[in-house]
Formats: C-alpha cells, structure tokens, sequence
C-alpha cells in the first residue's frame, strides 16, 4: 500500500512537471494572442518577464509603451495595465504621452493611476503643464469630491483652511476664490457667507471693505445701509459695531432744510474715469473743461451719449406701449463752456448772488449733463412728478439703464434738492442694484470701484 502511494505521488509530480512545462511552452504563444509584435514578444523572453504578460491579461497601454521606446520593459509597473481596468474607447497613444509625463513630473504610480481614473485624459494637461501639487492629498480628495481638475488643482496649492472651507463647509469655489483674492480670511468668509447667494455674489464685485465682515457678523445688519455704514466708519470714525446704531437709528441722517447746499461746493476730487457709466460728478467731484465724451449722438432733439440714446429709444417705446403719454427730453449733454455760459445768465439775473444762482444750476465742471450720460425730462402742461407713467418709469427704469439722480429723502447723501425730471444712465447692471437697494450714486459709488 505504501509503495503504490509513494508511486501514485511520483506520477503526480511527474504529470504536473509536463503540464507545467507544455503551460510554459504555450505562454509565448498566448501573448500573440494579446496583440504583441514578434519583436515584443522577443524582449519579454529576454526579460523573463513572459508569465508576468500572460498573467496580466490584454494590455494595450503595454504594448502601446513598448512601441514607444522598448526601455518601457522596464516600466511594468506602470504600464501593464489590462485593458479591462482602463475606460473603454480609449486612446492609447494619448494615455500613454499623458501617464509617461505625469510620471517624469514626479507623480507615483499609484497617483498616477488615480489620476487616470478621475479624470479625462483632455483635463489632465493642466496636471502635465503644471509643477506637482503642493498638497496632493487635497488634489485627490477634490476629485473625489468630482470638482473639475483644475479646480482640484487650484484647491491643491491653496492654504489649507480655504481648501477645506471650500470642499468640507460646502462654500462655492468661484465666489470662495474671489473674496480671497480680494483680500478677505478664512475667516471672513466664513462671516461673509451668512449673506444670501446675490449679495455674497455682488460682495465680489466691491470694493474690498476691511469692516465687511463685522458688520455682517452683526444681527442688526442690513445690506441696503451698507454704504451709510461705510461712510460712518471711514468718514466719521466710528466702529463698525457703533455705525450701525449710529445709522440704524437714522443719526447720520440731515434734514433737506439743514444742508448748506451752497457750502458743499469744492475741487476736493476731481472725477475718475470720467467716460464710465457710474463716474461720480456732484458738488465735490468735478470734471475737467477739456473733458467732452466722443460718442455724443442727438435723440428727441437733444445731444447725448450714443447708448443712452439707445436706450432712451426703448424706454419711450415701452412708455408707447403702456399707453402713456410721450415725454419729452428737455435737457441732455451740456458741454462746459454751455454750463459756464448757462450759471453766468443766472448769476447775471440774480445779480452776482451766487447761492441764488447755485440754486437753478451748478457751477461748470460740477454738472452732469457735462457727461452726456444726464437726461431732463419734462411733460406738457404740468410738473413731471405729475406724468401718469411716472411711477411705472420709477419701477421699471433701471431695466434700461436709468436711475432717478436726486431721490427726495436723500439730499443728505447727494447734496442736491430733490430732482424727479433728472434722470442718470448708469448702465443696466448697475442700476438694477441701485434700484433694487434704493441707493444713490453715491452710496453705490461708496462700495464699488
């Protein structure tokens, strides 16, 4: 009995031995079958590497390589990769030029392959053009998180408190990345992000206003006193904490009868970028006498920028439209020697009392109809406050731009009396936030470049 075991276990060997070998045999045979070329085939025998190939499967990314430069022999690790585990349809000259530099850029083999399965092979030239990561492990958690590669990559090479506020607190990247460039902490953000999606959104397009964060942090905020805020603390000194009382109570605000109209005239600042949309003209901002716009058209008989006629054209069908009666254009641009000519005729009248003057129209340089962007409306047979469409052109007038300039109620902050014929073109988008936060030109101005 034992000797039949003994006997049985040999032949065992014996069998297994020629199995193995006729398994071997046919090893260079399967790889033919795996697409390799003659010469492939060649320098994998050479390198002993025959049962490693046939082990691995199907790999196209090998062979691939291997077309490239035979010394990717030496790359198994990287490159023999079964098609099965790549995405399908894939171009393998191109993943194999994406993985062979991500490699030479210091990237591992296992990031690599991570990489590979994160993202497309077109998304990954931001990786290839760019140095490594500073933090790789946030790079791969961002992709875990499907933001797109570059963001990942930005992610990546951000400190890490505003990666994480990003990709852990579930704040919007763009906006995130915005407010920080601007000059705003983590930790502002943080206090920012109490605001609504719109106003964190407009936050991006301000100035940047150290106070910001603070005062949003207070319960007892709201975003339309911003720029009474804002000149409370910058102008009057106070806090932020102790200008919002200030001006939540209504402190800062001075009744029309009390403003020295006259009294606020000065050359304290001459006009920025006069030819914009929101330049600043008004009693302490002045524009030179050479400046002129260039792009003056006439509309209704008066002179005017070219987009404001524009838009007056269909403002006035939209008023057609509704029903309402034509308005008239009784004012548009005034050149300066116009407004000198013009305050020297009321000087004149009033002989040489130049309140009384100021009181009909500013002196030269202070006007804005010098801007082109300035336009006086008036109706036939009564004051314009009067015009039946006049409280649908206050609800509707920023869609085409406009904003009414001299507002009753904020003297204080324009330094002019209430005006209801004078309106201003600022442009669309920046009327409607005037619009819909009942600013003036110049608190918008206050919180905006």
């Amino acid at each position: 009995m034992k000797t039949f075991i003994k006997y049985l276990l040999l032949s065992i060997i014996v069998l297994g031995g020629v199995f193995a070998s006729i398994y071997f045999l046919l090893l260079p045979s399967q790889l033919n079958s795996y697409t390799y070329t003659t010469e492939q085939i060649a320098l994998i025998r050479e390198n002993d590497l025959v049962y490693d190939f046939v082990r691995a499967g199907k790999s196209t990314l090998m062979s691939t390589a291997l077309n490239n430069d035979a010394k990717n022999i030496e790359r198994t690790d990287l490159y023999l990769v079964k098609d099965t585990d790549l995405p399908e349809n894939v171009d393998y000259e191109h993943l194999y030029t994406v993985m062979s530099t991500l490699s030479e850029k210091g990237y591992d083999n296992e990031q690599v392959m991570k990489l590979i399965k994160s993202a497309t092979l077109d998304e990954l030239h931001i990786l290839m053009d760019s140095p490594l990561p500073v933090n790789m492990d946030v790079l791969y958690s961002a992709l875990d998180k499907k933001f797109p590669v570059v963001q990942a990559y930005q992610l990546s090479n951000m400190d890490r408190d505003l990666s994480s506020l990003i990709m852990n607190d579930g704040t919007d990247y763009s906006t995130t990345v915005k407010l920080n460039n601007m000059g705003y902490s983590v930790e502002d953000i943080k206090a920012l992000n109490k605001l609504g999606n719109t106003e964190l959104n407009m936050v991006t397009v301000m100035k940047y206003l150290e106070d910001l964060p603070t005062l949003v942090s207070n319960e007892s905020f709201d975003m339309k006193l911003l720029p009474r805020y804002i000149m409370a603390i910058e102008n009057e000194g106070y806090e932020a904490e102790d200008a919002i009382v200030y001006v939540n109570d209504n402190e800062d605000y001075v009744d029309v009868e009390d403003i020295d109209m006259y009294g606020l005239y000065s050359d304290d600042f001459r006009t920025e970028n006069p030819g914009s949309y929101t330049a600043l003209v008004n009693k302490n901002h002045y524009l030179n006498a050479d400046y002129a716009p260039t792009d003056i058209t006439e509309f209704s008989h008066e002179e005017m920028r070219t987009d404001v006629a524009t838009a007056l054209g269909s403002l006035f069908t939209a008023l057609n439209e509704q029903k309402f009666e034509t308005i008239i254009v009784d004012v548009g641009y005034v050149s300066y020697s116009e407004q000198e000519e013009l305050f020297n005729r009321y000087l004149e009248m009033f002989e040489d009392d130049e309140e009384k003057a100021l009181e009909r129209t500013p002196y030269a340089g202070y006007s804005e109809h010098q801007t082109g962007l300035a336009v006086d409306f008036y109706i036939r047979g009564s004051n314009f406050e009067d015009y039946e469409g006049y409280q649908w052109m206050l609800d509707n007038i920023h869609n085409y731009g406009f904003i009414l300039r001299y507002p009753a109620g904020k003297e204080f902050l324009t330094g002019f009396p209430s005006e209801p014929k004078h309106f201003r073109f600022v442009g669309v988008e920046a009327a409607k936030i005037m619009h819909d936060y009942e600013w003036t030109l110049e608190e918008y101005k206050t919180i905006f470049e």
